[in-house]
């Protein structure tokens, strides 16, 4: 005879204590929500910080380890953002203003095909002066105002970054006690493998993490320097800016260089063939030779979850979402890999 499941009473407890989070949650959702990103926010901080704070407590104290790191971290972008915010800034402003000249040489060259096509007695049900070119130059300037504006909006939300690090300071000072009151909330009988979860998600999100930030950083300098030759303006912001976006599977390199080919329509039709071929052969370089030796087989997801997880990443919180997308799902497959094979540890 089949045996049927019947949940156990403790079972059922776990479940209505989960509905009953779940639900209050959706309800307090506006309350919740701060706290929320202020925890997570000073976690993510804590996370970075902690390789360099466990080196300095072994000279120092814990707690003014976890001080220094912070310092020292913060100083060091904060150093490099004054020297190069000026910069940065004026590259916008050009980039901004070389776009009403690239989409009147667009609509130029579609009015030219389009007459083109006519002459040859071909008619494709399109008329170049039917679209709203204004709107379609402000529908630019907002894309790319928002792009910028996403890397701003870090430092004018100053405030939220400080009561982050805040935050941080307090996870790095009483880690170990932290790490152990965490241990305690887990039931005895699953303790043991939560740690060793815990444990496998803290070594390949490290290992995940300086892999990306080493593609980033290169392909943002290649990317850079390639779009300096081919005449493209704000090289370096855009440079930027495709470094950044490629933490983006499969989109983030498309975002990221669709600004240099609409600015490269100043330039010419070849120019634009040009800047395509060269953001092309600089992915195709990462993609053939730096990702494989940097990062290797470490995600190993299926580029459905990946696509999956992007959609849902995207949907929630634009940009962002999609930029944590994948470290969160790396962390849920390392999770669930630990768990498939608890039989085979213990």
């Amino acid at each position: 005879m089949e045996r049927v499941f019947q949940p156990k009473a403790k079972t059922w407890k776990l479940i209505a204590f989960a509905a009953v989070l779940a639900a209050s949650a959706i309800v307090l959702w506006r309350y919740v929500a701060p706290v929320i990103r202020l925890v997570a926010g000073g976690t993510v901080f804590a996370f970075l910080f902690d390789p360099l704070c466990e080196k300095l407590a072994v000279h120092v104290k814990r707690s003014a380890a976890a001080a220094l790191a912070i310092l020292l971290v913060i100083g060091s972008l904060g150093g490099v953002l004054f020297l190069l915010a000026p910069y940065m800034a004026q590259q916008g402003e050009i980039l901004l203003s070389a776009i009403p000249g690239s989409v009147s040489v667009i609509r130029n060259t579609l009015n030219t095909v389009l007459t083109y096509l006519e002459d040859k007695g071909i008619s494709i049900g399109l008329q170049a002066m039917q679209i709203d070119w204004n709107a379609f130059s402000q529908f630019l300037n907002t894309i790319l105002s928002n792009a910028i504006g996403f890397f701003s909006g870090i430092a004018s939300g100053i405030s939220s970054v400080i009561l982050m690090l805040v935050m941080a300071y307090f996870f790095l000072s009483d880690k170990e006690r932290l790490l152990l009151r965490l241990e305690m909330l887990v039931p005895l009988k699953s303790r043991k493998l939560a740690i060793r979860m815990a444990g496998a998600v803290k070594r390949e999100l490290i290992l995940y993490l300086r892999g990306q930030l080493m593609i980033c950083l290169t392909i943002g300098i290649i990317s850079a320097i390639a779009l300096v030759f081919v005449g493209i303006p704000s090289a370096l912001l855009l440079g930027v800016l495709i470094g950044i976006l490629d933490l983006i599977p499969y989109f983030g390199p498309i975002l990221g260089g669709i600004p240099a080919v609409i600015l490269a329509f100043d330039g010419g039709i070849a120019k634009v063939l040009l800047t395509i071929a060269v953001l092309i052969a600089v992915q195709q370089f990462d993609n053939v030779y730096i990702s494989p030796r940097i990062m290797g087989d470490l995600t190993g997801i299926s580029p459905v979850a990946v696509l999956l997880a992007l959609t849902l990443g995207n949907s929630i919180a634009g940009i962002v979402g999609m930029l944590f997308a994948l470290p969160i799902l790396l962390i849920l497959r390392i999770s669930l890999r630990v768990w498939a094979q608890r039989h085979e540890t213990n």
